[in-house]
């Protein structure tokens, strides 16, 4: 019996160690696991990954094209005009697209002179054009320069929209970083496509448009106008009319919109834009106000007008007619007299526009997963509600706390109530003199307030906030030239008084610079007005006459030393060397002033003539003279 519990304690012991042995091994099978997990999961993710970049590359079900290599196939096209033979020499090398834009505009025979102005600006700047023949007439294209080198499609009396849904689709004009959409009734005289794009990549706009001149015709909304005082604006603030835009107004047209004549979008907006736009409703009434969904994020910041780089709307009614000497204008139907062609386009848009706005509510109410991103009104019901009123009897506590005298309580309470009641009303008073005066400078009127220098203010100076960017260093570098003249005129008095106590008394005088030419190139800047540029190249035509004399100070008019120019300094430094340096320095001051000045009259002229005011101001002066002519 005792060799058979040896026995067992013995087995017993065997299958003890053989359980340890396993643990053992199974603890060092841990690390190898795990680095077998991680391998797999890493081979899980770049399968995966690869599968989903060769889904989105392939759009196509893989069923239709399993026929074909996968390298073979090119998913995307562009719009680029291809030649039918090259030399041996430049077949192997690599196709690559050179124009990285697009305008797409449709035209009419009638239009051609204005749509070659157009064409010819994009075509500088390295665009591809697409027209859209709406009148059928393409043979009269030919003639211009640039007329092989457009694509042109044609379709009799269709849209730009119809066009814009059957032609630019996104896969087609994936190339293009911006696609210009544009009518043919546009003036491009104030307008540079590489500038403006320059703008708005620098300031992220997704969906743009130049703005308009003043004086354009059909300008519908307010915040498409020209701003002269901004390089581009994102909203407008207008109290006229039936649209209010204040400052808590939200989306179109306050902010967040452009209008549907000079549309632009960029790659990623077009995609989406092209989706919204109807295939059926032609005319595209209503989508410029859903366009801010479009934006790729907030409407507010991605949507935006362009002022420093504006266009002119001309407003022609072109389509429905034809590009051919017959007039179509007036159809005539059986047992009438014929109708207004334009009238039933006009109805047919308004149709359109109802449709539109049908189908988007509907949209809304079928999706329910839809969320509106620019929808607010789900914060309006996170306040909290008011706490009902305490009844006069409720007291806190059954005994009184302190006993106050009544009268003295009432007097206290009732000054605090008149201190919050003129306080109230100081800032009521102060919030309308703050929106007066916003309203008086966005309607072109400034209130020329003294603020320079800030220890004794004189004059008014405020370059930062009322002058353009783009003009701001030209002004900067025409006030240092008035402060020059300044500081030369003084050295000049000291100069002159130095030498006035050693020679003699010579007499001196001071011009009046700021109210002669810094003060009209101020306002002229600031207001964009030409009359006021032309006093300052009259008064500042004088100023640079007058410095040159005075740096070389001919003994003309002004005997003796008045001047500390070279002939002055000169004469100086052979009767006292002390007096001779002041006047040389002097001398240098106004070589300075004069260098400068001639400088800030350059670049003032190009800007003059660059925006326009030249021409403004020579029909001006020929509307004069045939003004006075016929009154004499």
């Amino acid at each position: 019996m005792k060799t058979f519990n040896t026995w067992n304690a013995l087995v017993k012991k065997r299958n003890a160690l053989s359980e340890g042995g396993n643990c053992g091994f199974k603890m060092k099978q841990l690390p190898f696991m795990g680095v077998i997990c991680t391998v797999m999961l890493f081979i899980v993710y770049r399968t995966t990954n690869y599968q989903y970049h060769e889904t989105q590359e392939y759009q196509l079900p893989s069923s239709k094209l399993k026929g074909l290599p996968r390298g073979i196939m090119h998913a995307q096209s562009d719009l680029e005009l291809k030649p039918l033979w090259s030399r041996s020499s430049s077949r192997s090398k690599v196709n690559v697209t050179t124009n990285k834009n697009l305008l797409a505009m449709p035209v009419g025979i009638k239009q051609k002179e204005n749509v070659d102005d157009v064409v010819q600006k994009f075509f500088a700047a390295n665009f591809s054009i697409i027209l859209f023949h709406y009148d059928g007439n393409v043979d009269g294209w030919w003639d211009l320069d640039w007329g092989d080198k457009a694509i042109h499609i044609v379709a009799h009396n269709q849209t730009k929209w119809w066009f814009a849904k059957r032609f630019l689709h996104p896969d087609i004009v994936s190339i293009y970083d911006y696609i210009f959409l544009w009518d043919e009734d546009l003036g491009v005289e104030n307008f540079d496509p590489r500038r403006y794009l320059e703008i708005v990549k620098s300031e992220g706009l997704e969906i743009s448009q130049p703005a308009l001149h003043p004086n354009s015709t059909e300008i519908h909304h307010r915040i498409t106008i020209r701003a002269r005082m901004k390089k581009f604006h994102r909203r407008v603030y207008d109290l006229r009319g039936k649209t209010k835009c204040s400052n808590v107004s939200e989306g179109p047209p306050c902010s967040g919109f452009v209008e549907g004549m000079a549309p632009v979008f960029s790659r990623s907006a077009w995609y989406c834009a092209w989706h919204l736009i109807q295939n059926d409703l032609v005319h595209g009434w209503g989508v410029d106000m859903k366009l801010g969904y479009c934006a790729q994020g907030e409407r507010s910041k991605k949507v935006g007008v362009v002022d420093s780089e504006y266009i002119f709307h001309k407003g022609i009614q072109s389509l429905g007619g034809s590009g051919h000497a017959t007039p179509r204008t007036t159809v005539m139907r059986p047992g009438t007299s014929g109708f207004d062609l334009r009238a039933e386009i006009r109805r047919q848009s308004t149709w359109e526009l109802k449709v539109f706005k049908e189908r988007w509510n509907q949209a809304i109410e079928e999706d329910k997963n839809w969320v509106d991103p620019f929808n607010s009104s789900h914060y309006t019901h996170s306040r909290l509600p008011e706490l009902p009123p305490e009844p006069a009897t409720f007291n806190y506590d059954r005994n009184p706390a302190i006993n106050i005298a009544l009268d003295k309580a009432t007097s206290l309470k009732q000054k605090e109530r008149e201190l919050e009641a003129k306080e109230a009303e100081l800032r009521k008073r102060e919030e309308e003199v703050k929106k007066k005066e916003e309203a008086l400078a966005r309607a072109g009127v400034f209130l020329d307030v003294k603020n320079w220098p800030p220890f004794f203010p004189v004059i008014h100076l405020d370059i930062a906030n009322e002058i353009p960017d783009y003009l701001q260093r030209m002004l900067y570098i025409a006030f240092a030239t008035f402060l020059g003249l300044a500081l030369c005129l003084f050295w000049n008095i000291l100069a002159v008084s130095i030498a006035a106590i050693k020679f003699g008394g010579p007499d001196s005088g001071v011009p009046g610079a700021y109210f002669g030419w810094y003060r009209p190139l101020y306002r002229a800047c600031r207001k964009d007005s030409a009359f006021r540029f032309g006093w300052f190249f009259i008064f500042y035509t004088m100023h640079i006459c007058f410095c040159i004399y005075a740096l070389i100070a001919p003994p003309l008019y002004f005997k003796g030393l008045s001047f500390p120019g070279i002939m002055s300094a000169m004469i100086a430094m052979s009767r006292n060397a002390f007096v001779g340096i002041f006047y040389f320095v002097g001398f240098g001051l106004f070589c300075a002033e004069t260098a400068l000045s001639i400088w800030v009259f350059q670049r003032v002229y190009r800007y003059f003539r660059g925006v326009g005011k030249a021409a403004d101001a020579r029909r001006s002066a020929a509307a004069t003279g045939r003004a006075m002519a016929a009154m004499s």
